[in-house]
């Protein structure tokens, strides 16, 4: 079965260079294949974004993003 990980990591493979591989944080490749995934959509990735701090039980009162303009 493949993992997130697995995915994550063939995603860091072509994604970046050798040299900077081992650098760049599974977080951060994540972020990467959430917006291609999305299209590079504002929107959509907003909508990733607020469900999974949903998920996680975050305020988002507290994160401020109820005051990010939706235009």
């Amino acid at each position: 079965m493949i993992t997130l990980k697995d995915l994550i990591e063939k995603e860091r493979q072509e994604t970046y260079l050798p040299e900077f591989r081992s650098k760049v944080a599974d977080t951060e490749v994540l972020g990467v294949m959430v917006a291609r995934a999305c299209g590079w959509s504002n929107v959509s990735i907003r909508e990733v974004l607020e469900s999974a701090l949903e998920d996680a039980n975050f305020r988002f009162e507290d994160l401020g993003l109820k005051e990010v303009d939706e235009n």
